[in-house]
């Protein structure tokens, strides 16, 4: 059997992915290729990452594996959580070298991080700056690849560049098909909406302010309050303005990362001049007004979020 593991990045159309697959599970196996259910959490294999992580409860894997390979000829893995992985090295008892493809999409610096920030303001109680987030949180691209090399050999990582323009169609699902499966999008049932779309604008913000006083817990509870929220408002998603001068700081900190990943994986990045299409963060011409609305709104719809607004004082 050939196993395609997908390890992320995250922020790199990983839901959607995910989402697709799982969806179109059942026309992919009459085609011969499994999307298993095995260590899955919603549309995704997270919790098989968290078995590899503890290296534990992984005594009948071995046993499911042989399952799908009497019917099936690929098995199809993915979770961003996968490139966290410190020692991919636990997956070769159940994923060989020599069938196994290693998939990761990365994409320019600047944009990776500022779309992380979002995420880990909107699902997590992040209260940092993005200066803050940008000195703890790190995208060398190199030292993730390596680790995977080194376990799987350079000829089974594929690394794929997350921009628009060098993506099959300008998309995700359809490049990811068209690389690894060989197949078109159009044979396929299409997904309705975004899956994992970013908060932006004053609700970014405000949510920022608020995960001061709200547990880890609270943040998860409030995630689609959250995304019902967005649609308030065409500035409430999107893209954040982070600032040229922040922009040309984070290519000069990964600009060795660059230089290496041309080098070694013939990876060309460019680093990115701007943010097109960025929101103010906050927009404090409109805070006062944004607050009001989401406060007032939360509370006719009965939203937890209201009663955590009530904790804070502006």
């Amino acid at each position: 059997m050939k196993y395609i593991i997908h390890i992320g990045t995250n922020k790199t159309g990983t839901s959607t992915l995910q989402s697709f697959l799982h969806t179109n599970s059942s026309k992919l196996e009459t085609l011969g290729i499994c999307y298993p259910n095995i260590g899955m959490h919603s549309s995704a294999h997270h919790e098989l990452v968290t078995r590899f992580k503890a290296n534990s409860n992984l005594n009948n894997l071995q046993g499911e594996l042989s399952i799908l390979e009497n019917k099936f000829e690929t098995a199809i893995f993915s979770s961003e959580s996968f490139h966290t992985l410190a020692q991919p090295e636990r997956l070769l008892p159940f994923f060989p070298k020599n069938s196994t493809n290693i998939v990761v999409y990365i994409r320019e610096h600047a944009t990776y991080l500022s779309s992380w920030y979002q995420q880990a303001i909107q699902a997590r109680n992040t209260s940092l700056s993005f200066e803050e987030f940008i000195q703890i949180f790190k995208a060398d691209y190199c030292d993730l690849v390596k680790k995977w090399v080194d376990t799987f050999g350079r000829e089974n990582i594929h690394i794929r560049l997350y921009e628009r323009d060098k993506l099959v169609d300008r998309d995700i699902v359809s490049d990811f098909l068209a690389n690894f499966l060989q197949f078109d999008k159009s044979a396929f049932q299409a997904l309705s909406h975004d899956r994992n779309p970013s908060i932006a604008g004053n609700l970014l913000y405000i949510k920022k302010i608020l995960n001061q006083v709200i547990s880890k817990k609270e943040s998860l509870e409030i995630v689609y309050e959250i995304l019902e929220l967005s649609k308030l408002k065409d500035e409430f998603k999107g893209k954040i303005d982070i600032g040229p001068d922040m922009i040309q700081k984070i290519a000069y900190l990964y600009r060795e990362d660059r230089k290496q990943l041309k080098k070694e994986y013939n990876i060309d990045i460019n680093p990115a001049k701007e943010i097109k299409g960025g929101h103010m963060f906050p927009d404090f011409d409109t805070l006062n007004a944004d607050l009001k609305m989401v406060y007032e709104i939360s509370k006719e719809r009965n939203y937890k979020i209201a009663e955590f607004l009530d904790r804070i004082r502006f």
